[in-house]
């Protein structure tokens, strides 16, 4: 018990069983990806994982595939 506890504390101390860190990669959104404008005045994430972008031609809220925009009736 004592040498699984002590081979344990070696393998994290060195870094072997770490947490893995989510994977973050950067995408260029552009009105060929579905994006109202370029000009973007805004950007914020809500908590469930919405990025809602605001431009100079509407809202738009990406949800990492697909992009919605909302524009003022």
């Amino acid at each position: 018990m004592l040498c699984t506890l002590y081979s344990l504390i070696l393998l994290t101390a060195s870094g072997v069983i770490m947490a893995q860190e989510p994977e973050y990669t950067f995408r260029h959104l552009t009105t060929e990806q579905g994006l109202s404008s370029n000009f973007i005045n805004t950007i914020f994430k809500d908590s469930r994982g919405f990025v809602w972008i605001g431009t100079d031609d509407g809202l738009n809220r990406y949800d990492g595939h697909d992009v919605r925009i909302f524009k003022h009736n």
